[in-house]
């Protein structure tokens, strides 16, 4: 079995350990079947910054027994990165996500973008202000009841509101 934990940057804390009397030999971590980090222990303790999108890791170790493993798909997202004037793009949710296992916390990152002087950002959920702050890039977590949501982001600038909307679930 294995752990997985990550930050705000994308990396992700990998933590695992075996629950026999068995020596292992080695543990390996694969990510999309390639091989991206090894130990001889048999505590598994490894960082690793994955890129944007859906990975397929495995976590494989070997012992006087065999080999044995386990596999999770994990999503990696990066940075939320928007370059047309007068626009929000909502990096995540995912359009028509359905997101399960957070509690009804959810993070919404966005980026508003625009050539003139800019105010605020905010986030609606359902029609309802949930945030708002000064700057044009929002990463923040909020708690939504389990159902469908409409999300939209909402940026200001000196010519009004400009914004993008997605629908998404929790469970």
């Amino acid at each position: 079995m294995f752990c997985t934990t990550k930050d705000e940057e994308e990396k992700f804390h990998f933590l695992s350990t075996v629950f026999d009397n068995h020596i292992v030999s080695a543990i390996q971590i694969y990510v999309d079947g390639t091989v991206k980090f090894e130990t001889p222990d048999d505590f598994l303790n490894a960082i690793l910054k994955l890129t944007d999108g859906e990975h397929r890791v495995t976590v494989k170790a070997w012992d006087d027994v065999g080999p044995f493993s386990m596999t999770k798909i994990l999503q990696a997202q990066g940075p939320c990165i928007n370059m047309t004037d007068r626009t929000v793009r909502i990096c995540a949710p995912h359009e028509g996500a359905v997101i399960t296992g957070t509690s009804g916390v959810v993070r919404i990152v966005a980026t508003a973008e625009t050539n003139l002087r800019f105010s605020s950002t905010q986030i609606y959920v359902d029609g309802e202000l949930k945030f708002h702050t000064t700057v044009r890039h929002i990463d923040t977590k909020l708690l939504l009841l389990s159902g469908t949501h409409r999300v939209t982001v909402k940026g200001w600038d000196s010519r009004g509101p400009f914004s993008s909307t997605v629908m998404a679930t929790t469970c």
